[in-house]
């Protein structure tokens, strides 16, 4: 079944859970640890897509190339995507000692800290 691509309308890291079907429309191409490569059956795009982990949340993330693949840093990514999800920066300092960086909404870290601490939304 050839189903409509939608992968040009995607963000480049997403929740996996915020677009269901999703991997359904794409086929696997490569497992590694606690992430698969999957490919677009209409346009070829790449994603990584975590493994599912009821700790963790679960990410498609854009890939630029085979090769690579499970290394590919998607940490800046993740970090726009805590930003986002915490509806964005504050005026505030974060409290890390010496840091000077704005805090995310809601939080008192910046988001490099937070990201730090384990938090991913």
């Amino acid at each position: 079944m050839n189903m409509e691509c939608i992968c040009a309308g995607m963000a480049d890291l997403f929740k996996l859970d915020s677009c269901p079907g999703f991997e359904s429309r794409t086929d696997r191409v490569a497992v590694g640890n606690w992430v698969r490569l999957h490919r677009c059956a209409n346009c070829g795009q790449l994603w990584r897509l975590d493994e599912w982990d009821k700790y963790q949340t679960q990410f498609a993330v854009r890939i630029p190339s085979v090769e690579g693949w499970e290394d590919f840093d998607a940490t800046p990514l993740q970090k726009g995507f805590l930003v986002q999800s915490r509806g964005g920066l504050g005026e505030a300092r974060c409290i890390w000692a010496a840091c000077r960086n704005p805090q995310v909404r809601g939080g008192f870290y910046c988001a490099h800290h937070l990201f730090e601490t384990g938090v991913r939304e």
